[in-house]
């Protein structure tokens, strides 16, 4: 059980109060608030004024009704959460989400690399080369030069 602060204002309880109503506390807070509200009346009071005083502002708004696509993604997420968990599994395994696939092939590819570098490594012996330089009788420039 969480207790009160023994030193909150009433300016406090409400600030607190009211960042409960808007949404705005932490997760943490939020489930710490949540709890205190069954021992406190005080706190509960706060968040009941609150509540009445934003309630009002929802007539102001338009309701706008959600586009198809909104509640097919709704339906999917509702479906989701409420099948077992092996049917969930068992849709999601397609090749793509195979972590042990794009395992097996990476470890592949670094075992291809390391064979190829040992091969280029161990495999360099010096070959001869031979250099041609053709030059004519008139002049000394070279007019072909020939690598093999």
């Amino acid at each position: 059980m969480i207790s009160k602060p023994t030193n909150e204002t009433p300016e406090e309880l409400d600030e607190l109060a009211s960042e409960y109503v808007l949404g705005t506390l932490s997760a943490e807070l939020r489930t710490q608030v949540r709890q205190r509200l069954r021992d406190e009346p005080e706190l509960r009071a706060a968040v009941d004024a609150w509540e009445r005083r934003l309630l009002g502002l929802t007539d102001l708004a338009e309701p706008h009704p959600p586009s198809p696509y909104l509640w097919q993604r709704i339906e999917r997420s509702v479906n989701k959460v409420t099948r077992p968990p092996s049917l969930i599994a068992a849709q999601s395994l397609s090749w793509w989400n195979l972590l042990p696939l794009w395992r097996g092939l990476a470890g592949a590819g670094l075992a291809a690399t390391l064979l190829l570098g040992a091969l280029m490594l161990t495999q360099t012996t010096v070959k001869p080369t031979y250099l041609v330089v053709l030059v004519g009788p008139q002049d000394k420039a070279p007019g072909w030069v020939i690598q093999a």
